[in-house]
């Protein structure tokens, strides 16, 4: 049994904008890992620059209640604004990559999360200041409880094309439980929803039940317009005998009979009789 055109069109329209979706979510939240040896050579490399590049960068929390101490809950966006300041009087700084990632209190060795790798081409001149806009999302299985946060921007000098990692915020965030209604999760349970019911309007057309459903909902509605047509009188052809009094019905077919007698005695009478 094939399904109609309109509800497949429908149901295979559904899916896909679903998994456009899906795909564009997940695209969202991808990330370009880095190793822990990489972590440590950030620390290296913005602790050895510290002294002879002059810039300054720091981060905004722009959907938390405190600058010092930020509190997020795990799953959701997180959105900052990245400044950075370049107070080289002879060169121009290029930012080209913006990247952060999640560690456990006080072991600095350990990469619990990496969050994406935004690509910049961002040329600072001198004496300049920029921000740019950077988002992350903690895991939403993460345990609540602090964490430190690292997030950092990678920057060439024009004049030597020396490139170096500068730290913009590198402190201690305390995750939140995760909010009951996360879009992800909501997204994924209609996505599941979705699924299971066009595998049962599939598996229901193939057993009969959807074809079944739909000559009892016609049964009702053929019932309903049969009640409408009663309230025109019954001097109509088509009626209802459920819906006439007993009396009245042998009365009418009384007067049928009556006048089948008739018309027969009339075509009796009016006939030519044969000549013997």
């Amino acid at each position: 049994m094939r399904l109609s055109c309109a509800p497949r069109k429908v149901f295979l329209l559904t899916f896909v904008a679903l998994l456009i979706a899906s795909v564009a979510l997940a695209e969202e939240n991808d990330v370009n890992e880095f190793t822990s040896d990489e972590a440590d050579a950030m620390y290296t490399a913005s602790d050895a620059g510290a002294g002879s590049a002059a810039y300054v960068s720091r981060v905004l929390f722009l959907n938390a209640s405190s600058q010092s101490f930020p509190s997020f809950p795990a799953g959701s966006k997180v959105n900052v604004a990245v400044a950075f300041q370049n107070n080289d009087n002879e060169a121009s700084q290029v930012v080209f990559l913006m990247n952060g990632l999640l560690q456990p209190p006080h072991q600095y060795h350990i990469v619990l999360q990496n969050f994406s790798v935004v690509r910049q081409a961002r040329e600072v001149k001198k004496s300049e200041t920029v921000s740019m806009h950077y988002t992350f999302r903690p895991e939403p299985h993460l345990e609540p409880g602090e964490y430190n946060l690292v997030i950092g921007l990678y920057v060439q000098n024009s004049a030597t094309n020396q490139t170096y990692f500068i730290t913009s915020f590198n402190s201690s965030i305390m995750v939140e439980d995760p909010l009951g209604t996360d879009p992800r999760t909501v997204l994924t349970y209609f996505t599941l929803l979705s699924i299971f019911g066009g595998i049962a309007y599939i598996v229901g057309s193939k057993m009969g039940i959807v074809k079944m459903i739909k000559a009892m909902t016609h049964s009702k509605s053929s019932t309903g317009s049969g009640a409408h047509h009663m309230e025109m009188g019954t001097g109509s052809t088509g009626y209802d005998p459920a819906y006439i009094n007993a009396e009245h019905q042998r009365y009418r077919d009384e007067v049928l009979r009556k006048k089948s007698t008739d018309a027969h005695s009339r075509r009796a009478s009016g006939s030519p009789k044969k000549r013997k």
